[in-house]
């Protein structure tokens, strides 16, 4: 990635009983920092590209490696969620 990036989803069944969890790795799938553990975005808003945050940053910035983007579902109703798509952009 040169520059910085922004991360949207389509998805529908979002709550605060169901929500995405949405975490960048690096190659070897180990948190980085800012981006995951407490620093995870958190989604619970149903609907069509829905931008993603980071404690309220809106953009992936500073990170000079490779990464991979880990989305989890989560939470009592997590089997409500459908994940349609995740967008990456400028």
């Amino acid at each position: 990635m040169d520059g910085s990036a922004r991360l949207w989803v389509n998805a529908e069944g979002l709550s605060p009983e169901s929500s995405l969890r949405v975490e960048l790795l690096d190659e070897l799938e180990r948190p980085l920092p800012g981006y995951s553990g407490d620093a995870s975005a958190t989604l619970q808003q149903s609907g069509l590209r829905v931008p993603v945050s980071w404690n309220g940053k809106s953009q992936i910035a500073g990170v000079q490696q490779s990464f991979k983007i880990k989305v989890g579902f989560e939470g009592r109703l997590s089997g409500a969620i459908s994940f349609y798509a995740l967008y990456v952009g400028k």
